[in-house]
């Protein structure tokens, strides 16, 4: 690696790589020797500060280490300790990166911000670009004067293996001992697969395996979420084993178990193909490995912390038992704490006891969820078992030192509730788009019968109304939705698992019920078991012989209260509210399936396709099993079974052994019942039975929803195909696929393409004349229509509020700091932005004839908005001015780009107009549109390239750079991307924007105008072949020409006259 004179010189990570191939092809790298237990090197570790080497520096200095002495040092810091670097000795050079840097706080003036002793204040900022340091450093050997090395203390063999098997078992990985010669780790089932620990050579062999499969199981997306998708024998595969046998050794060398990379070898000459391709892959294995480590110690730290936790949990839980001997009856501490614990358990919220700072002898009970310490705390006296609960030091409001258990629970949930509330807020403002809302019905009693003219409540897409009625007046169905949303909002949380059904029920008892039904309290409906559905049974009082009262189903017309039902996951019909009129339990009932439907708008995705594999898995164990009847005819009731028994066959019922359960208010068989008379009623075998549907287009309609089919109203059932979008289909795509036929007996069929669902439906209901048919047609017709008309208006009302507000506001200042970040101020002007009173950039989206039809806000901070229920489709902006487009040569091409920020870039970089179209779904509608005003001229769409998303577990798509590439295809132009180098890609840069924040204007006007020159080589090209035909097809006419001048040939005069 000797440097030439006059050479430029070599980059670090090349010479780097250099020695690291040269030792992988010598098998002298340090990850790929065997090390005997008790005998491999410490890892390498500074001299003067004692803290080891970590990633990279570590491996390295490891390869260049000489002898059993691990410390280095640099120049300066073997002078601190009295020694000299010898003359002539060459150091190596370690690599150090910083990513963040302390900052001075400076106010508007520039000058610093002081606390309130005087000094100045400092944050720690986040650097965009690391900052990278360089530094030599020597080994022990190659310096005179060095401290003697302390002896070297050897762990025994019990001691590695213990810890080894704490690593193990800290990590709580699913390792399975049941192969004969193998050792992996499977990521679809998330397990470890080993041989047992007897066919291993000894205990420090196994360790060693064990943990090189622990380090490629950290790689789950739910823990250092690295990609283990790569097949057997790839470039991929490859070098996650490289990080696994880095971060083995590592551990080896920390444990003292020793490393044996045996079968691990084999890879030795793809990673040194990989690091000639790409010398950084080495630091970033090393990084990756130390991460590994770095995980692993973590857990182990973890255990250790919460075994001690454990310990004094224990002495202190005795001390108040044995406090308690010898106090009286209700003034008992130990009965106070397990209250207080048992009440925050209820609302998620784990409880812990520690001694009081401020009063000797007696107890605090402190509080945490998911990890983070709550701001509120509980005196806890062990001699009388009072308590007093504060928040942020203040004694919650209303309460006192109490041993009364009911008063200690209150004082918690008024403790907790305010938290919970903020919880439910800012679930709410994370789905700001996803709310619910009002949506008034047209005054067409022709289409809307008696709901025309009043208002509904729809989902945030329009597609789908909220169970629920319709409301007389705009107010209360505001009202409604608010109360619906916050709900479901919290639904959401505990369906999400961060919020417990007990924590919904304190938050809905402080909301003001709208209207005349609310649905408190949510808890007696079981709510974290829920399945969504409800039921309205009527109800009558009945009294036994012995005086007790108990409570029967009974026909609507004979009820003398109704009660509402909810399901549960296991097909039981839990009760949860009685309600004296069938139209108040209704509403009751509508208003849960409303919460519930909104609910699952605001649940995460993730929650939702756990939820799916989970249902999907129990069918596929459920389809591998027997039936339940015969299983139920082998098996008596092993616990009390819960049975669906409509009223009218209570009776029969009765007679094979059900009971009724009061408090549950539903019918169950005994422990010990046969099973066999009741199978019917199982809930396996026994759905909810619902009445079939008079019109079956909604019967079909629930059954495409079902289907996870996004359809706008009635389904079209006119017995041709129709696409339509599915759930999680992003906008433009459609996944989903239907036929349906109302001739005869309805039926169709149904598909949806990204579940990979495929079946066909009937409807339950009547066959339908032909007249029938005619009137369905008709009213869909006319419903459409309505709702067209619907949503123009809609759109000419925001189109005509946002232009009066745009008159209203002021030009956005050429400093705005969105415009700053971007690097845009240099422009002197907002490029046509205007500014709001919140400080948000006001950008106007327009359609060919300059009418607004809607804007884009953007918040100081990068956020992006756009107006609620405006028309964007089709419509832009554009940067640099309409008239500056319409001046451009022909030739020239039309530059379509997605963001503001993006065009405005580019509109500095090349003086050219760029039309803006706001978001990847609208490039094809805004290129078709120009295509049709310039026909002449080739479009250029400069996209944006998420090329790092589908490399994320899961992968997603590459949405802007797809959309990009489809929007110039179908006007025939060209799509042009920005270009960046690997470091560059790494950080996620993906458009425009981020190259001239980078490498400035003048990259970004050196791609455009080369992707441009291309694009109009190619119009040149189509040109002179068009000219080249039209000439061929004139020459050819002069020939046809000519040929009837002179008059029929020789050849076909004798055809003729034959």
């Amino acid at each position: 690696m000797a440097q030439k004179k006059g050479q430029p010189k070599q980059p670090y990570h090349e010479r780097v790589a250099e020695e690291v191939i040269k030792a992988l092809e010598e098998g002298t790298a340090p990850w790929i020797k065997p090390w005997e237990p008790g005998q491999q090197p410490d890892r390498p570790t500074n001299a003067l500060t004692g803290k080891p080497y970590r990633g990279w520096n570590s491996v390295y200095l490891s390869m260049m280490q000489k002898g059993d002495d691990p410390r280095w040092c640099t120049y300066k810091q073997a002078k601190e300790l009295g020694a000299q670097v010898r003359k002539g000795e060459k150091g190596s050079v370690v690599q150090y990166w910083q990513f963040r840097e302390k900052q001075l706080v400076k106010d508007d003036q520039g000058k610093p911000v002081l606390d309130d002793e005087g000094k100045k204040q400092y944050r720690n900022v986040e650097l965009e670009r690391p900052k990278v340091f360089h530094a030599v450093v020597f080994h022990a050997s190659q310096i005179d004067g060095m401290p003697p090395l302390p002896p070297r203390k050897e762990k025994p063999e019990w001691e590695r293996h213990q810890a080894a098997e704490q690593m193990l078992e800290a990590s709580g990985a699913s390792i399975h001992h049941d192969q004969n010669d193998r050792a992996f780790y499977r990521p679809s089932t998330d397990q470890i697969h080993l041989p047992p620990k007897g066919q291993f050579p000894s205990a420090d062999n196994y360790y060693a395996t064990a943990l090189h499969e622990v380090g490629h199981w950290t790689g789950h997306p739910s823990r250092l979420d690295r990609d283990l998708s790569h097949p057997f024998g790839s470039e991929g595969y490859a070098k996650e084993e490289l990080r696994a046998e880095l971060s083995s050794y590592m551990l080896g060398t920390e444990l003292g178990i020793g490393h044996d990379p045996g079968q691990h070898t084999a890879y030795i000459g793809s990673w040194i193909k990989a690091l000639k391709e790409d010398p950084n892959e080495i630091f970033r294995a090393s990084r990756d490995a130390e991460k590994i480590v770095d995980f692993m110690q973590g857990l182990v730290q973890e255990q250790e912390q919460t075994l001690e936790k454990a310990q004094v949990q224990e002495q202190l839980v005795a001390e108040l038992e044995e406090a308690s001997q010898e106090a009286l009856e209700g003034y008992k501490s130990i009965d106070s704490w397990r209250n207080l614990e048992a009440t925050a358990k209820s609302f998620g919220i784990t409880a812990t006891l520690a001694r009081s700072e401020e009063e000797e002898g007696a107890m605090v009970v402190r509080y945490e969820r998911d990890g983070e310490a709550l701001p509120m705390q509980t005196e806890l006296m062990p001699g009388d078992g009072k308590a007093l609960t504060s928040v942020d030091g203040q004694r919650v409001e209303g309460t006192g030192f109490t041993s009364d258990p009911e008063w200690q629970s209150d004082a918690i949930k008024k403790a907790i509730t305010p938290m919970l509330e903020q919880q439910v807020n800012q679930r709410l403002e994370a789905g700001q788009g996803l709310a619910a809302h009002p949506w008034q019905l047209a005054d067409d009693p022709e289409a809307y019968g008696e709901r025309a003219g009043h208002w509904i409540l729809v989902t945030h897409d329009d597609e789908n109304e909220l169970p629920g009625g319709v409301y007389p007046d705009q107010e209360l169905a505001e009202q409604q939705a608010g109360y619906i949303n916050r709900l479901a909002a919290g639904l959401a949380e505990v369906r999400d698992g961060r919020m417990t059904g007990e924590g919904l029920n304190a938050v809905a008892m402080t909301m003001q019920v709208p209207g005349e039904y609310g649905v408190q309290p949510l808890l007696n409906a079981e709510i974290e078991t829920w399945n969504g559905t409800t039921q309205v049974r009527g109800c009558q009082e009945f009294e036994d012989d012995n005086g007790e009262k108990y409570i029967e189903e009974a026909p609507a017309e004979e009820a003398q209260f109704f009660g509402v039902y909810v399901g549960q996951e296991d097909g039981r019909m839990m009760w949860h509210s009685d309600h004296p009129t069938q139209e108040q339990a209704n509403a009751v009932s509508q208003r849960l399936e409303a919460i519930h439907t909104q609910a699952k708008v605001y649940q995460s995705q993730e929650v939702q396709e756990q939820s799916q594999s989970r249902s999907q898995a129990q069918a596929r164990e459920a389809n591998s099993m027997e039936t339940p009847k015969q299983e139920a005819q082998q098996q008596t009731a092993q616990e009390k079974t819960w049975l669906n028994v409509p009223y009218r066959e209570k009776n029969e019922a009765k007679k094979h052994g059900a009971r009724w359960d009061r408090e549950a208010k539903s019918w169950y068989a005994p422990e010990g019942t046969n099973l066999a008379p009741l199978a019917k009623w199982l809930p396996e075998n026994n759905a909810i039975r619902q009445e079939p549907p008079q019109d079956p287009r909604a019967e079909f309609a629930e059954a495409l929803k079902d289907a996870g089919l996004k359809i706008d109203g009635m389904p079209q059932m006119d017995g041709k195909l129709h696409r339509v979008p599915v759930e999680g289909d992003e906008k433009g795509r459609t996944s989903g696929a239907y036929k349906g036929y109302l001739d005869g007996h309805p039926a169709g069929f149904i598909q949806n393409f990204k579940s990979g669902l495929k079946t066909n439906w009937k409807a339950t209901g009547q066959r339908l004349n032909p007249a029938e048919i005619a009137k369905l047609e008709r009213e869909a017709e006319a419903k459409r229509q309505a709702r067209e008309r619907e949503r123009e208006a809609t759109y000419n009302a925001k189109s005509e509020a946002i232009t009066q507000e745009l008159a209203t506001l002021p030009d956005a200042p050429a400093d705005h700091p969105y415009l700053k970040n971007k690097g845009l101020d240099a422009a002197g002007h907002a490029f046509g932005a205007k500014q709001d009173d919140q400080g948000n950039l006001v950008i106007p989206i327009e359609d060919k004839d300059g009418k607004v039809w809607s804007a884009q806000r953007i918040g100081p901070n990068g956020f992006k908005g756009y107006e609620k229920d405006a028309k964007v489709a089709g419509c832009y902006q554009v940067v640099g001015g309409k008239s500056a487009l319409e001046a451009q040569d022909e030739h020239e091409p039309v530059l379509i780009s997605t963001g503001f920020g993006t065009s405005a870039s580019i509109h500095m970089a090349t003086g050219r107009p760029v039309v803006v179209a706001f978001q990847d779904n609208n490039l094809e509608d805004v290129a078709k549109e120009f295509k049709q005003q310039y026909p002449e001229r080739t479009i250029a769409i400069l996209g944006d390239d998420d090329r790092h998303l589908p490399e994320r577990t899961p992968p997603l798509p590459n949405s802007g750079r797809e959309k990009a590439t489809a929007a110039a295809k179908a006007v025939g132009g060209r799509a042009l991307f920005p270009q960046f180098t690997a470091q560059e890609k790494g950080r996620e840069f993906t458009d425009f924007s981020d190259l001239h924040r980078t490498r400035g204007l003048a990259a970004v006007q050196r791609q455009v105008e080369q992707g441009l020159a291309q694009a109009r080589g190619k119009v040149n090209a189509q040109n002179q072949r068009e000219q080249a035909l039209e000439k061929a097809q004139e020459r050819g006419k002069e020939h046809d020409d000519q040929k009837r001048s002179r008059g029929p040939a020789r050849g076909e005069a004798r055809g003729l006259s034959l």
